[in-house]
C-alpha cells in the first residue's frame, strides 16, 4: 500500500474523485477491521466491516468485488466459529 500511495499516477488518477478509489479504500478498510479484531470480537468485527462493505457497495458496482473477497477471507479463516447470527 505504500508503494501504491507514492505512485504518481495513482495519487494523480485519484484526484479527480473517482468512485473506485474510494470503493477500493472502504473495502481494504473492511477487511483490515476483521482481521484486526476477529479474535476477540467477532461479531462487531463482522457488523464494522459490512457497513464499510456496503458503503463501499454504494459507491461503485465493483464493491461486489470486495464483498466477494471479503466472505472468501472469512469462510477461510473462521468457517468453524461461525453460527447463524454472524451470518444475519
Amino acid at each position: 500500500m505504500a508503494l501504491i500511495a507514492t505512485d504518481y499516477y495513482f495519487v494523480q488518477a485519484g484526484s479527480f474523485g473517482r468512485y473506485d478509489m474510494l470503493c477500493l479504500t472502504l473495502g481494504t478498510t473492511a477487511v483490515w477491521v476483521y482481521l484486526r479484531w476477529r479474535e476477540t470480537r467477532l461479531v462487531e468485527s463482522l457488523f464494522l466491516a459490512q457497513c464499510l462493505l456496503c458503503a463501499g457497495g454504494l459507491t461503485h458496482f465493483l464493491g461486489i468485488m470486495a464483498f466477494l473477497w471479503f466472505w472468501i477471507l472469512v469462510l477461510w479463516k473462521d468457517r468453524s466459529r461461525l453460527r447463524i447470527q454472524h451470518l444475519l
